[in-house]
């Protein structure tokens, strides 16, 4: 018989979002500059796994990767909490959690303020401008 007055046990940990099949590329501060030079345009979702707003931003934003078909736009993530990580979110100016940051062509465009739901995230990425469309 359990002992009503037991504390409860914690629920297992959440595994990282790294090792989670889905369309999102996460990045590190090796990789990240080549993959968002590479891309027309690049959504990057700057988190910690212990934040509220990133977890529940979490699933819509891989749901929206996983729907885009275009392989030149893209949905990144880079978790700020791991240790080579953290110069990359301090150069990208990173100040809370989540930030989502548009990349053309690896420079910088804007800040995503929008709804965080799948379609207005396919909706932002799909009609961000092209080098080839400023030209």
């Amino acid at each position: 018989m359990k002992d009503p007055k037991a504390p409860t046990p914690p629920p297992p940990p959440e595994p990282a979002w790294s090792t989670v099949k889905s369309n999102v590329k996460h990045l590190n501060g090796k990789n990240f500059t080549t993959f968002v030079t590479t891309q027309d345009a690049s959504l990057v979702m700057f988190y910690a796994p212990w934040c509220g707003h990133c977890k529940k931003a979490k699933p819509q934003y891989q749901s929206a990767a996983d729907k885009l078909l275009d392989d030149k736009r893209s949905f990144a993530a880079v978790d700020c909490t791991a240790e080579e990580n953290r110069e990359i979110c301090t150069k990208e100016e990173v100040k809370g959690f989540p930030t989502f940051r548009l990349y053309i062509k690896g420079n910088f465009l804007s800040v995503y303020n929008g709804d965080r739901t799948e379609a207005e995230f396919l909706k932002f990425i799909q009609n961000a401008p092209t080098l080839k469309d400023e030209l």
